[in-house]
């Protein structure tokens, strides 16, 4: 694969690519409701979760409750209490309605279009925000090609307050 990659790299940068990689970002750990949620669930670990059907229930608003496979083991009766606030009513969800599961879900880069194009980059080798350039992205190909001015970005690192903590 490694081979693979460092053949097609050049290829594809000289078509107007970003690269011929694929990145993805490994799971990132998620937090266990108990325990006062001081648990981890670390990556590829396994645990347990309740899809919250209704999350405009009463002290039960969030989509998704996690416990780690140890939290809930430890809880010896056949229904967990849970609440977003344990200082008003818990809500009493029975441990069947819980599915087993395990923290691997990779993530793939996003991958953004070219408007002018339509050629597929990584957001992240493009370093592209919508947020600064709304209009769309437009690749280094195309800017040359077409001589396109695009708005500067003026969030940069040169522009940041020095600080104590920066220096």
């Amino acid at each position: 694969m490694h081979r693979f990659v460092q053949s097609i790299d050049p290829v594809l940068k000289e078509l107007g690519y970003c690269c011929g990689q694929q990145y993805i970002y490994v799971p990132s750990p998620m937090l266990c409701y108990g325990k006062q949620q001081c648990c981890e669930i670390s990556r590829y670990s396994s645990y347990y979760y309740y899809n919250n059907p209704d999350p405009s229930q009463f002290n039960l608003s969030n989509d998704v409750y996690r416990f780690c496979s140890t939290c809930f083991n430890s809880i010896k009766t056949e229904s967990i209490f849970i609440g977003d606030d344990p200082t008003q009513t818990l809500v009493e969800i029975p441990k069947k309605l819980f599915l087993l599961a395990i923290n691997n879900k990779e993530k793939p880069e996003i991958m953004i279009d070219c408007i002018v194009c339509v050629r597929r980059w990584h957001q992240v080798c493009a370093l592209h925000l919508d947020q600064i350039w709304s209009e769309g992205f437009i690749c280094n190909t195309c800017i040359y090609q077409y001589n396109i001015k695009r708005k500067k970005n003026c969030y940069i690192a040169q522009k940041l307050i020095a600080t104590d903590l920066s220096s």
